[in-house]
């Protein structure tokens, strides 16, 4: 959205927060459209990940009994997701509050229709620094700011919010404004730091450490002439 609207969004939505507090409910699609278009994708997207067995079954149970999937049924199922997270977000009133309780959307697609994040200290914290966006941290614990980020690492880059939340202005300029963003370059420091080079992929690295590590262990077993172990493939 353009620059004015998006500093009007979030004046409202700032002011909505401290008038209302925690909000307690979901919202309906905005439209008739959307919640017809909504209601289509969630139906094929159950069909294809509907669980069968007892309605008390466990996972185990439920892994027990099912049979293999039919040849392209993975891909069916990311395509009916990637439909679904698209149908879900248009449904939604880009103005208004919205609370998830449920399975979906997921996390991921979360962050990616956010503009920034306000968390406790949490696991959260390290996957959103993916997407190298402003986020900040609730200071509860009665430390000072310097020291609540020596205590927590994943805050380092975080604006500190103090209990009075007066330090909400700030973060708010710095979404709306990059200029103003004074923590964007400790955000790209600490995702490195934490979650390593954005090129290559984590994948990627990951594939070519396990390859390597294979390739050391048979190796070593060639040197022990008992050959190459069972299981070792690149």
């Amino acid at each position: 959205p353009a620059l004015a609207p998006r500093r009007a969004l979030l004046r409202r939505s700032a002011g909505a927060i401290a008038e209302r507090g925690a909000l307690t409910a979901t919202r309906a699609p905005h439209d008739a459209t959307t919640a017809r278009e909504l209601a289509r994708r969630t139906e094929r997207l159950e069909e294809l990940t509907a669980r069968g067995g007892r309605p008390s079954a466990d996972d185990m149970e439920r892994m027990m009994c099912q049979s293999a999937p039919e040849e392209g049924h993975t891909e069916a199922v990311a395509a009916a997701t990637r439909a679904w997270r698209a149908a879900f977000w248009a449904a939604q009133d880009p103005e208004g509050h919205l609370v998830l309780t449920g399975q979906r959307p997921d996390l991921y697609s979360c962050y990616n229709q956010s503009d920034v994040l306000i968390t406790d200290v949490s696991s959260v914290v390290a996957d959103y620094l993916a997407s190298a966006k402003p986020y900040a941290v609730v200071n509860t614990s009665g430390l000072d700011a310097k020291a609540f980020r020596a205590a927590n690492p994943t805050v380092r880059a975080a604006t500190v919010l103090s209990p009075d939340a007066s330090e909400l202005p700030e973060l708010l300029a710095a979404v709306v404004d990059p200029r103003r963003d004074r923590l964007a370059r400790a955000r790209q420091e600490l995702r490195a730091f934490l979650l390593g080079p954005t090129e290559p992929p984590s994948q990627v690295r990951f594939q070519r450490a396990v390859t390597a590590l294979c390739a050391k262990a048979a190796a070593r077993r060639a040197r022990g002439g008992s050959g190459s172990p069972a299981g070792l493939r690149e």
